[in-house]
């Protein structure tokens, strides 16, 4: 199957969020209209690219955005999403390698800081316009929370990690 939903979430008053994996093309606009993407790969077990897709709380798609990985070597694991008050999306993730956050004409590529596991943070506002993105070296997540404009994370920390992170960013 093409599509594999990982994580769903939803903020009861506004929408519900999916994130997962696809492979080949899928048209992601369940309407007479057509929303295609591709991934680099055919291969579900293979380096596979993550959508998130926001949907009102009728089911009715409000937007789509992809995370398209560099090679087959890449890896990304979400694992966790958030629905913040005003309706922007924050994922925690796991990853190896490359990927671009913003595929299209403006690209937002992220490359792991070394070769052992980084820790993603990725935060979308309201209209799925990536809004930040964090990510440490030596650092895995397992959990995120969102409480107003914190965001809490939940994970192992492998030796010595710099959590330096710029503000405004």
């Amino acid at each position: 199957f093409p599509v594999t939903i990982v994580r769903t979430n939803e903020n009861a008053s506004t929408a519900v969020i999916q994130v997962g994996r696809f492979v080949g093309t899928v048209d992601f606009d369940p309407t007479a209209g057509t929303n295609p993407m591709s991934t680099l790969s055919n291969d579900i077990y293979e380096n596979t690219d993550w959508y998130i897709q926001k949907l009102d709380l009728s089911g009715n798609v409000l937007w789509t955005r992809f995370i398209q990985m560099d090679d087959a070597q890449d890896n990304l694991e979400i694992v966790d999403v958030e629905v913040d008050d005003d309706g922007g999306v924050t994922l925690l993730g796991n990853f190896v390698g490359g990927f671009d956050v913003n595929p299209g004409t403006v690209t937002n590529v992220v490359n792991a800081i070394g070769p052992d596991e980084n820790l993603l943070l990725l935060k979308l506002n309201a209209g799925g316009v990536v809004y930040c993105e964090q990510h440490f070296e030596g650092l895995t997540g397992l959990g995120l929370e969102v409480s107003g404009t914190d965001i809490y994370v939940a994970g192992d920390i492998y030796g010595t990690v710099a959590l330096d992170i710029v503000t405004g960013k």
